[in-house]
């Protein structure tokens, strides 16, 4: 549930819901579970995400500007359109350069050391792989 930009209850956990156009400002969404979140146009400024889990969530269009993503998982996490003006997306992983075309702010944005944008290749050290089953598979 999510009340006054703060999910409530433990865990904190809003695993597929919609949530686009969501005013989640100065949100405390630390440790949150995200993935599978449609967050299109969501105006996050300033939110707290380290921890966080946004894994094949959308955040298309959304405002991200000085959002701190601290260690936060972006895989498979779409941020076309988004404005990332500020951003720190240092310490990230999972994000591709192809998640997030044509993202304002991106020059102000803080991304993870040595992520280029000429490489399609993922920031950070976690893979994620799916077995036959569906079943999860992280590894370094």
């Amino acid at each position: 549930m999510v009340a006054d930009g703060h999910l409530l209850g433990p865990p904190k956990s809003a695993h597929g819901m919609k949530l686009a156009g969501i005013d989640l400002v100065g949100a405390d969404l630390r440790g949150a579970d995200l993935q599978k979140c449609d967050l299109r146009k969501a105006d996050l400024t300033g939110a707290q995400l380290d921890g966080a889990d946004l894994s094949w969530a959308v955040l298309d269009g959304a405002t991200l500007r000085d959002v701190g993503f601290g260690r936060a998982r972006l895989v498979e996490t779409t941020l076309q359109g988004a404005d990332v003006t500020g951003a720190d997306l240092s310490g990230v992983t999972g994000l591709t350069w192809a998640s997030i075309r044509n993202v304002e702010g991106e020059k102000s944005a803080r991304w993870p050391a040595g992520f280029d944008r000429s490489q399609p290749r993922v920031a950070g050290p976690l893979i994620h792989n799916y077995g036959a089953r569906g079943d999860s598979h992280d590894r370094q």
